[in-house]
């Protein structure tokens, strides 16, 4: 699968998926980018910094 880094969040070539979100950022919050259809499995996991993701559809 072909993937494309977005300000260090991995997604897939399509931006359909959220593969990925980096251990290394400081935010507590996280907005999925529109047309994101599915969020990884593992792609927040020992992210303890993150609160919350808002999912927009």
């Amino acid at each position: 699968m072909e993937k494309v880094h977005l300000n260090g969040v991995l997604y897939n070539k399509d931006k359909t998926e959220l593969v990925r979100y980096p251990s290394g950022k400081d935010q507590s919050s996280y907005n999925v980018l529109d047309g994101t259809i599915c969020i990884g499995e593992e792609a927040f996991e020992n992210r303890r910094k993150i609160i919350k993701v808002s999912y927009f559809r």
